[in-house]
């Protein structure tokens, strides 16, 4: 065989495996997995010892994993040759996969639908809403027994018309159908809360603008649209009297970056398929003062406590592997956990049972509350956070989460599996 045909087989062969190592670098979470697939299609002699030692591998697995990288030494060369580094692999296999149209991704970790306008959203199941109702009644009950206040905010998700994923998917989703059930019944229990669709709807806004395309997160001006919202729900009907010029946008500094980050899901898809996020920093133009305490830790400053400004660090790009592109979202540069005490506020003890989206709506929540101090269910016992409601003289408890939570507790692997248990055994109270 001559040499040119033997180039021309190799360069075939590396292609076919480089769209092989593609494909299955996004069914099975590329970031994560990439070097295993890569170990798999052209085990290298220390990876082969890895595994034998892991393993036990027996002689005749370890002759047919022998056998495997003997006929594929021509193309792991040549493939090594093309591909030095795992982003050229991902980025690879995300053009590939733009290139051949596909717009959903499943797996049994999660699932991923990319619209036409290369905007990132994904499917709910239908719930009957039965246990999140029957547990918030129940906290309804044990918070007025101690005379706090309750608040409900449904914080949307990337749609709300449940229409849109059917035209763009063929496929029905309930993530907004779920929510006008439990919220309808919340309304029948006389339970207070906050629809923030109503909101996005009366303004005229669009969810694309208010979410980050590549990430379920909202966007840093939402959260502060959000906490405004919120401020005036307090003013109104809790008795508080918050300055709502402080969220005026005129009070702030804005810093905009472009192309600078890529967001949790849109890590799963690859830069090249996908494209990288914008990102909008905002900060008080005014005098702020803030006392922080995050598990004994305290801090003391202005705003930019809440704030984590490495995550901009242009050192975090000397090293693909630690880019935050790729490493970790801008969403969580801002970080309102602990307690937060408002030096120039003098009303509200508030609790929040929170979740990843209050990483930056408090922040600017606490701009206006004396004390704030956040939680989060799905790391907790029923039981603890009953502790935590007891010991802190609260006058209003708000839960804040996204509107995917509602029905996560139908399934026991969901990672939001405990976020609206309260109470173990509601019969006791």
């Amino acid at each position: 065989m001559g040499k040119d045909i033997v180039f021309i087989r190799n360069m075939v062969l590396t292609v076919a495996f480089v769209a092989f190592i593609g494909y299955n670098a996004h069914n099975t979470k590329a970031l994560d997995n990439l070097e295993d697939i890569v170990d798999v299609v052209f085990p290298t002699k220390k990876s082969i010892e890895i595994e034998e030692n892991k393993f036990n591998i027996t002689k005749v697995q370890k002759n047919k994993g022998k056998i495997l990288a003997d006929c594929l030494n021509d193309v792991s060369k040549n493939i090594n040759d093309l591909l030095p580094y795992q982003e050229k692999l991902v980025n690879l296999s995300g053009t590939l996969m733009r290139a051949t149209g596909i717009r959903d991704y499943y797996n049994s970790e999660y699932a991923i639908n990319v619209t036409t306008s290369d905007y990132i959203i994904s499917q709910v199941g239908q719930t009957s809403t039965d246990y999140e109702v029957s547990q918030m009644i129940q906290l309804k009950k044990y918070l007025d027994k101690q005379g706090i206040r309750l608040l409900y905010v449904n914080e949307p998700a990337k749609y709300i018309d449940d229409d849109i994923f059917r035209n763009e998917f063929s496929a029905e989703t309930y993530l907004n159908r779920n929510a006008d059930l439990f919220l309808k019944r919340l309304s029948e229990a006389e339970i207070e809360y906050i629809d923030l669709r109503d909101n996005i709807r009366e303004e005229g806004l669009n969810c694309n603008d208010l979410f980050y395309r590549t990430d379920h997160h909202w966007t840093v001006p939402t959260s502060k649209w959000a906490a405004e919202i919120i401020a005036k729900k307090l003013n109104d009907d809790y008795g508080y009297d918050i300055d709502l010029n402080l969220y005026a946008d005129e009070n702030f500094n804005y810093m905009e970056y472009e192309n600078c980050w890529l967001g949790e899901q849109g890590r799963k898809l690859a830069e090249s398929y996908i494209g990288m996020e914008n990102y909008t920093l905002i900060v008080p133009a005014y005098d702020t003062s803030f006392s922080r305490n995050i598990n004994g830790s305290l801090t003391e400053g202005d705003f930019n406590i809440f704030i984590d400004y490495s995550v901009y660090s242009d050192s975090y790009d000397m090293d693909w592997e630690f880019q935050p592109a790729k490493l970790k979202g801008w969403h969580y540069s801002y970080n309102g956990d602990g307690c937060i005490q408002n030096n120039n506020a003098d009303f509200g003890n508030v609790l929040i049972l929170g979740d990843s989206y209050e990483r930056t709506l408090i922040p600017f929540m606490s701009l206006g509350i004396r004390n704030i101090y956040k939680i989060e269910p799905r790391y907790m016992s029923s039981k603890d956070i009953q502790a935590v409601i007891e010991s802190g003289d609260y006058d209003t408890v708000i839960l804040t989460y996204a509107q995917f939570m509602i029905g996560a507790h139908d399934n026991p692997d969901n990672a939001n599996y405990r976020m609206f248990t309260f109470f173990e055994d509601t019969s006791d109270n």
